[in-house]
């Protein structure tokens, strides 16, 4: 255990390689000095709310255990032996940013008309107009989503037919 009290934390002292015994075969990987490595694995949940898995059948090994996930229907709490911790993978949409802060100004007109708020020097980006939806997409997000996708393929299919 480390200083904060949760899942133990090796220290790559080896700046070359560090070798484990995974699954009963050697794996070697490749490590940058002082690399802090964290213990994980990752697992498909069997049903919505529910997770089983089994930390090894040899000696000095973690038994059988499960864990409960938060549902939708109900409000679990995830439940799991303290020595584990188990964390839940969420997808989540995101947009891209400049990578500098912006300049705006900002001025109050009045009270009735409110206020006014000018980017000094505006970021271009590449965009996608989907007149169906009335909306834009950065083009990195077309890979993302099937209906951009489907949105891509359609409109290079009418192009190829004005031609």
């Amino acid at each position: 255990m480390d200083k904060r009290g949760s899942a133990p934390v090796l220290d790559v002292v080896d700046p070359q390689q560090e070798t484990d015994a995974l699954a009963m075969a050697e794996h070697a990987d490749k490590l940058e000095p002082g690399a802090m490595l964290f213990p994980a694995a990752f697992f498909t949940p069997t049903t919505i709310e529910i997770l089983q898995f089994e930390l090894g059948r040899v000696k000095f090994t973690f038994p059988i255990s499960a864990a409960m996930f938060k549902s939708c229907q109900k409000s679990l709490v995830p439940f799991c032996p303290p020595r584990l911790t188990v964390q839940c993978l969420q997808p989540i949409y995101w947009a891209r940013v400049p990578n500098e802060t912006l300049r705006t100004t900002s001025l109050k007109l009045s009270d009735i008309r409110g206020w006014s708020v000018l980017c000094d020097d505006p970021v271009r980006i590449m965009a996608v107009y989907v007149p169906e939806k009335d909306e834009s997409f950065d083009i990195l997000e077309i890979i993302e989503k099937p209906i951009f996708l489907d949105f891509h393929r359609q409109t290079l299919n009418l192009y190829c037919k004005l031609a």
